[in-house]
């Protein structure tokens, strides 16, 4: 591992790459959108949710990680293109996030339209990270 890249990395963008992330997973979760789908296919009723506050830290923590991951497969390929960018937020989405989680459905035996609903979100969010992160090198 080239511990080097994390010298590299641009922490300013990672926040902001972050932020659109946890941003988009706002709106994308809001009751005008995909809110009310997923919290029917979850069997879960809006007064029994957790602590929002905790939620969002812990989701808003997540974003950060990401982003740096994503900017790290960004600066071990160079990449300085939006086409680039997306493609690694793309390949990340794919190889790391869509077959971790939908094996979790799997085992776990949940709907394939949640499935599709929450990787569709995180592989919107890669590319737009990926984006991001290549475009403000």
């Amino acid at each position: 591992m080239k511990t080097t890249v994390f010298l590299q990395l641009n922490y300013f963008t990672v926040l902001f790459a972050a932020i659109s992330y946890f941003v988009l997973g706002s709106l994308w979760y809001s009751p005008k959108v995909f809110a009310k789908k997923m919290l029917q296919l979850n069997y879960i009723r809006p007064e029994g949710r957790k602590d929002p506050t905790k939620v969002a830290l812990v989701a808003f923590l997540s974003s950060i990680t990401c982003a740096l991951v994503i900017d790290y497969f960004i600066c071990l390929s160079n990449a300085s293109t939006a086409i680039a960018g997306m493609s690694i937020g793309i390949l990340s989405a794919l190889g790391v996030m869509s077959t971790t989680v939908g094996v979790s459905f799997l085992f776990e035996d949940r709907k394939v339209k949640l499935y599709m609903n929450d990787a569709g979100f995180h592989l919107t969010g890669f590319m737009v990270m990926g984006i991001i992160l290549s475009m403000w090198r």
